[in-house]
């Protein structure tokens, strides 16, 4: 069986919206991709950026407990530091980085420094924070502490500290103070974005240095992020991707850690969300322009095709109705009459239901011609068509047959029922009084011939011929009256009639008319 596709307007509305549904799905699903993209790459640049740092760091660190070792060694054996290995430290092995050497006694006095100026022998930093850990830990190792300002070479500074020992006992520390954003100096020049960030952190939570676009903001130096990240966590993996909305500055952002394997501190690259899908958002913009066209497109060609379609569903119905519909009254035309009642009469036949017809002609109606005009006539038989209209059921049908002749058939209908409708109708007509020209009126009346199907009926013309002789009976006893054809059977009237009428069904040999 051939493919049948349905063209009405609703159906173009709906292909219309069906395409417009599968545009913004596909449009939704490439975003989705895209998103995923996106973020897959943002991860990959932020771990890759991540390593890198983690490697750096984790070399400098080792680097300055390297040289804080080898000058404790000096200073427990000669109570001072060698100045042309000092001096190599600074111009050499942190050439720019490395602020302060000092060291503490066990008291939290300085008794070395660096710095001419620092005075020796006069300042008590007892109380500070990595002087206290290191005097209350029971283990050696090196201490980072959180970033403090130091005011001579005014810049943040991070002391990494190993203590001393004397006779086994705690016996001061030794200071290295190093410019808190030599951690990062090395990856100034990486693109992190506007809103990116590449920031050093210790375990405890306190930043110790960050970089951001534009350089470092002095804000940032020992703040403390949430605990609840999970670098924080030790049962967490050493390194790993996280999304998080800052609580630095509130951007969200995606963030790549590693934990360094011998400090206790945390690298972390930060990438914006934002920044990183801007390429995404810029494509899905566009993309979104086009689909919102397309739809306007689509919903336009739709309309416009539904607006067709209707148009020539009208047409093609006004063509319809035109073909059934007599122009004048708006009855069912002859040919449509007919045609139905073959229907009709096939189906009664079939099934032994009753069906009933009434043939109408109105009386002397050449006269209302020739005395008034054919428009007079003309309105006579549109008023009479809209009377008869109003009394006739739905499953009924009212059909202009001839120039003044009207048929009616009625299904399911016996001729007592019938013969009440004729009566109906005819005193619905010869209450009527058709206004003509000048404020003149006419009245009209109808004659009626009644018929129903009985066995011997083997077409709908033999039905039609019936009725159409009781209408001439009806003619020929006054006009203006009701006769059903089974009271003419055997009678020299209907033979008369039926010989009158002959096979021309829809014409009423009606003399006294002529």
């Amino acid at each position: 069986m051939p493919l049948r596709i349905r063209t009405g307007p609703l159906w173009s509305i709906a292909i219309g919206l069906a395409l417009i549904a599968g545009i913004w799905t596909a449009i939704g699903v490439q975003d989705a991709r895209d998103d995923q993209n996106d973020r897959r790459i943002a991860e990959m640049s932020a771990t890759n950026l991540a390593t890198v740092f983690e490697a750096h760091v984790s070399d400098t660190f080792t680097a300055i407990d390297r040289v804080i070792l080898y000058s404790r060694e000096e200073y427990a054996a000669d109570g001072r530091i060698n100045e042309r290995f000092r001096d190599h430290v600074f111009s050499r092995v942190f050439p720019g980085s490395l602020v302060q050497i000092s060291v503490l006694d066990r008291d939290g006095r300085l008794a070395y420094s660096s710095r001419p100026e620092a005075g020796v022998g006069r300042q008590d930093f007892s109380s500070a924070e990595y002087f206290v850990h290191q005097r209350d830990a029971g283990d050696d190792h090196l201490y980072i502490s959180k970033p403090v300002q130091d005011p001579i070479a005014g810049k943040w500074v991070v002391q990494c500290v190993r203590k001393l020992q004397g006779d086994g006992e705690f016996a001061g520390v030794v200071v290295f103070s190093m410019d808190a954003m030599s951690f990062l100096n090395m990856h100034s020049s990486l693109d992190v974005g506007k809103e990116g960030a590449i920031t050093l952190l210790g375990m405890d939570g306190v930043i110790r240095a960050r970089l951001s676009y534009g350089g470092t903001r002095s804000q940032f130096f020992g703040l403390a992020l949430p605990g609840s990240r999970p670098f924080f966590d030790p049962s967490q993996a050493a390194s790993g991707i996280y999304v998080t909305l800052s609580a630095v500055d509130g951007v969200r952002r995606i963030g790549a850690w590693r934990r360094l394997p011998h400090v206790p501190m945390v690298v972390l690259v930060l990438l914006s969300e934002a920044e990183a899908f801007a390429p995404h958002r810029d494509r899905e913009i566009a993309i979104h322009w086009l689909g919102a066209a397309l739809t306007l497109v689509i919903l336009g060609g739709a309309g416009a095709i539904a607006f067709l379609l209707t148009r020539n569903a009208e047409s093609a119905e006004a063509l319809e109705k035109q073909a059934i519909t007599d122009p004048l009254t708006g009855l069912a035309n002859r040919r449509h009459f007919y045609s139905r009642l073959a229907e009709e009469f096939d189906r009664a036949r079939r099934y032994g239901r009753p069906l009933a017809v009434i043939m109408v002609d109105l009386d002397l109606f050449k006269g209302i011609n020739d005395t008034y005009g054919h428009a007079a006539g003309d309105a006579v038989l549109r008023t009479v068509s809209e009377r008869c209209g109003h009394v006739i059921r739905k499953q009924d049908l009212l059909g202009r047959i001839g120039g003044e002749e009207f048929c009616v058939f009625l299904p399911e209908t016996t001729e007592d029922h019938a013969v009440t409708v004729a009566e109906a109708l005819r005193q619905v007509v010869d209450g009527e009084r058709v206004p003509v020209d000048q404020g003149k009126s006419v009245a009209v009346t109808a004659s009626f011939g009644v018929a129903t199907l009985v066995p011997e009926d083997r077409t709908f013309e033999s039905l039609l011929s019936r009725a159409d002789a009781a209408l001439y009976v009806a003619k020929g006893k006054g006009r203006n009256r009701v006769q059903a054809a089974s009271g003419l059977q055997g009678s020299k009237e209907a033979a008369d009639a039926l010989r009158l009428a002959g096979p021309n069904l829809h014409v009423v040999q009606d003399q006294a008319s002529s």
